[in-house]
């Protein structure tokens, strides 16, 4: 079973480098996006989600690796969608410590989505929703200063919940460039793009758990003639870096 992590929301998984130029396979931190219209939460083995005050720390950390397909394909690289010159910077936001482990993708939007930047546009058919780092030992967690040991078979749920409605198209994509230097140009989001052909996911032991404790806003919208309740879109995904 190992210690399964699962993250949902406007998170940022990066190398712990501010360059493009990066190694993409290994992540060391988790930026929780600081933004007025953003919660983030944590929730260990079942209980109520708590908001995050302060940086989630597990120990002993190491790096987080990114060899899964599905995550490399459908979890945002802001590398590849931002100008030139630009860099990640994480100062003024919480971050998530990592532990040594394999990312993979949990659970899929209902749809895709298209980003253009500077004249090129690529759709992505496939966006992450629910990401999954599986942790390789025993581990200590320490968030709002408090201290928790995690053994096999334990589980996190971590967050930064949108807290009202998106307006339009976008609106919650763009609050990345909140964590970008020099250039912050990034590629405009749309939705829409039909989701097909996705690589498989890898749920763990918990997704159904994790959807009763998601906080963020909700959205309803029909498929297939009977009303599903989905996160608000697919531009609250994570993403990465590079």
């Amino acid at each position: 079973m190992a210690i399964q992590i699962y993250f949902a929301g406007l998170i940022c998984h990066y190398s712990g480098d501010p360059h493009k130029t990066c190694d993409p396979g290994k992540k060391r931190f988790s930026i929780l996006v600081k933004d007025p219209e953003h919660t983030p939460y944590i929730s260990i083995n079942h209980s109520d989600p708590e908001v995050v005050t302060t940086d989630v720390v597990f120990d002993p950390s190491g790096n987080a690796r990114t060899r899964d397909v599905a995550f490399t394909r459908s979890v945002p690289h802001l590398a590849d969608l931002t100008a030139v010159d630009a860099l990640l910077k994480d100062a003024g936001n919480l971050k998530v410590v990592l532990p040594f482990g394999d990312f993979c993708v949990a659970e899929y939007f209902p749809k895709g989505a298209i980003f253009e930047h500077e004249g090129d546009i690529t759709g992505r058919a496939c966006i992450a929703r629910i990401t999954l780092l599986i942790a390789d030992k025993e581990l200590t967690v320490t968030v709002n200063r408090q201290y928790q040991h995690l053994v096999d078979g334990d589980w996190v749920f971590i967050e930064n919940a949108s807290n009202k409605p998106i307006d339009k198209d976008g609106d919650h994509w763009s609050k990345f460039s909140k964590i970008l230097d020099g250039s912050q140009k990034l590629a405009k989001y749309k939705t829409g793009y039909q989701k097909h052909d996705c690589a498989s996911v890898t749920p763990g032991d918990h997704l159904e758990e994790v959807h009763k404790l998601m906080q963020d806003v909700k959205n309803e919208y029909i498929s297939n003639e009977h009303v599903v309740i989905a996160a608000a879109s697919s531009e609250c995904t994570n993403s990465q870096w590079p």
